[in-house]
């Protein structure tokens, strides 16, 4: 998997209700970050119910190298794109953890 595929997947997961699988793409720091995993399941089955015409979806536009002076790792530039054509851009930094990229949130 790729960095971009990383990003993808992330979105994917928790939007889909895969929270399992989305657990599994946060880099540690972000896992600590958001608290015990069976309390963290239990906020994207939430998300997953939830109207999702009404969510931000992302569109991924680059992907580059970190700054290393912060952490190791590159930073995926994302577009969060709504229905009505409302939005922001954003970076995710995601690392290699564990044998393989970790999304560990906003730069």
């Amino acid at each position: 998997m790729t960095p971009r595929a990383a990003v993808e997947a992330y979105f994917t997961t928790v939007l889909s209700g895969d929270g399992d699988a989305h657990w599994d793409l946060m880099c540690r720091d972000e896992q600590h970050a958001v608290g015990p995993r069976e309390e963290y399941l239990r906020s994207v089955d939430r998300i997953a119910a939830a109207d999702t015409d009404d969510l931000f979806h992302p569109h991924v536009t680059g992907v580059r190298p970190a700054d290393p002076a912060e952490r190791e790792g590159v930073e995926v530039d994302l577009v969060m794109q709504s229905p009505d054509g409302g939005g922001w851009a954003d970076s995710l930094l995601v690392v290699w953890e564990d044998g393989g990229f970790r999304v560990c949130g906003t730069v």
